[in-house]
């Protein structure tokens, strides 16, 4: 497998969706922190 086809390739989208990825995941870990601050 060519390295440097597979870089051109898919290297940008993989950076790009985890990125995404983790800012997801930030927003709903800051939520359910909300959550759990908020009185019961």
């Amino acid at each position: 497998m060519n390295l440097l086809a597979f870089l051109d390739s898919g290297y940008l989208e993989f950076l790009m969706d985890a990125k995404s990825r983790v800012n997801a995941s930030r927003s709903v870990s800051s939520m359910t922190f909300r959550s759990l601050l908020r009185p019961i």
